[in-house]
């Protein structure tokens, strides 16, 4: 994390574990990005707004993150 934020939980005492068993869920995402003329031509719409398009994008990275942590 790049905020400093440090989160602790309980585990049985004296347990090893080879990977820590959450790290999998720390993943690190690769939004998509596209130009102004690319959201013209492709994505724009009437009823659709920049924003919108913007909003959506990041929550489908953010669950496909999450989707591919769990398989």
């Amino acid at each position: 994390r790049t905020d400093g934020l440090e989160l602790k939980h309980w585990q049985k005492k004296g347990v090893q574990w080879e990977d820590y068993p959450f790290a999998r869920f720390n993943k690190k995402l690769e939004l998509l990005e596209y130009s102004e003329e690319e959201y013209e031509k492709l994505l724009s719409s009437e009823d659709w707004t920049r924003d919108d398009t913007d909003k959506l994008i990041v929550s489908s990275s953010s669950a496909r993150a999450t989707r591919d942590a769990l398989s």
